[in-house]
């Protein structure tokens, strides 16, 4: 087919340059947010604060980077941290309340760490809230923005998480079942993991 006068070809140099115009034209994404950086140069991200030049590819993301981004944080395996998340909790956690269970002692019941202990069950004490935190981490990793205002997310998360930590341990001593708290951690994780598909 032949090639219309009127219509730029790459073989010429002011085609080339319209080409290389529209290449530069294209969209750009903040590597922490998200967020359309369209009229842009360089700065800060205005929804997250991280600093970003176009004129330095490793500062910003591409379309389909930021597709592929969002995949690794709405399927958590893709991460080795929310893989042995997701272990955690779908195999340990349940396994330490079914081996209380099995013994005929119900956590909703436990009035303190001594009768665990006395039934053999020190392990559970120790090994399943360590087990919830890190599990529950991971999955605040994965859901979160790389950094938010600046601050790199695994922090944040890990002082969220902190805080939750402490108010139910007062929630525990008050005589709240481990039992009801793993499970609201369990159901969590697949709203959690819902909700960041939506977003893809």
């Amino acid at each position: 087919m032949p090639i219309r006068e009127d219509r730029p070809h790459p073989s010429k140099d002011a085609s080339f340059s319209d080409y290389q115009r529209g290449a530069e034209v294209r969209d750009k994404y903040c590597k922490g947010c998200g967020y359309n950086l369209r009229g842009l140069m360089s700065g800060e991200c205005p929804e997250c604060g991280l600093p970003f030049s176009l004129t330095n590819p490793r500062t910003y993301l591409t379309s389909d980077q930021l597709g592929q981004n969002k995949l690794n944080k709405a399927v958590p395996t893709h991460r080795a941290w929310n893989f042995l998340g997701s272990i955690a909790l779908a195999w340990i956690v349940p396994y330490g309340l079914g081996f209380l269970i099995a013994l005929g002692f119900s956590p909703s019941t436990s009035s303190s760490p001594n009768d665990l202990v006395e039934m053999g069950c020190c392990l559970y004490i120790v090994f399943d809230p360590v087990t919830i935190v890190v599990a529950t981490v991971c999955m605040l990793n994965a859901l979160m923005p790389q950094r938010i205002n600046g601050v790199a997310a695994n922090i944040l998360a890990g002082a969220l998480f902190g805080g939750v930590l402490m108010a139910g341990q007062l929630i525990l001593i008050a005589g709240f079942s481990p039992l009801v708290l793993a499970l609201g951690i369990v159901v969590g994780l697949p709203a959690g993991l819902w909700r960041a598909h939506q977003q893809t």
